[in-house]
């Protein structure tokens, strides 16, 4: 079972997702005026971001080639595996790598997080990426208020303090780390169900701002 189903079988269902009616946004968010989110996409429903540093996804077309994308780490370096981690110990940033699945040259996911959530065991030590962002801003500590003004209400909400069994993880992982809290929130952005569309994306939301984030169109 692939990484992606492991997510949806964690933060989203079927029949929440065909109940689900998006609000409208209006007004003021804190003390400046919102922006009006870009209407979704009308083949496929998805709204999410559709960049995160230098990967760009597009269902089939998109991705990034994987030696573009380690040349732009420091040190470079290309290790094996579906998952390739990295951490920058100065600015206490995570990025987990997904190695496309029906291309395995291809960059089709990233992940970029305050707390250590890779799903494989050896972490590389690297730099250049603490900094990425979406094509609409959103950064490692940017606010859910942000994030939902810039791309719309989300598919679902997952409130995740409600139930033990959900980890604030983009991915599923064996054993509970003291850096990951069960408190929070992710914000789950997905395709209408049936679209023929495998993007996707996840902000995890901790204190009202976002810890980490993915953005992938991998199967």
């Amino acid at each position: 079972m692939n990484r992606v189903l492991l997510i949806l079988l964690i933060v989203w269902s079927p029949s929440a997702s065909a109940n689900y009616i998006p609000r409208q946004r209006h007004g003021n968010f804190g003390n400046r005026t919102a922006e009006i989110a870009p209407p979704a996409d009308s083949r496929t429903g998805y709204r999410g971001p559709v960049s995160l540093g230098p990967l760009s996804i597009n269902n089939k077309v998109g991705g990034i080639r994987a030696q573009r994308l380690f040349s732009m780490l420091n040190p470079p370096a290309a290790p094996n595996g579906a998952y390739v981690c990295y951490h920058d110990a100065a600015d206490g940033v995570y990025l987990v790598v997904e190695r496309g699945a029906d291309d395995p040259r291809l960059i089709r996911g990233l992940t970029i997080s305050r707390i250590n959530v890779c799903p494989e065991g050896k972490i590389n030590q690297a730099s250049g990426f603490s900094n990425w962002t979406t094509e609409k801003g959103i950064r490692l500590g940017s606010s859910m208020t942000a994030v939902v003004s810039r791309y719309g209400e989300p598919s679902r909400i997952d409130e995740l303090h409600t139930d033990p069994k959900f980890y604030l993880s983009p991915y599923p992982l064996e054993h509970r780390s003291p850096g990951v809290s069960k408190k929070g929130r992710i914000l789950t952005y997905l395709p209408n169900e049936g679209a023929p569309d495998t993007s996707h994306a996840f902000f995890g939301i901790r204190s009202g701002v976002v810890v980490w984030m993915t953005v992938s169109d991998n199967e």
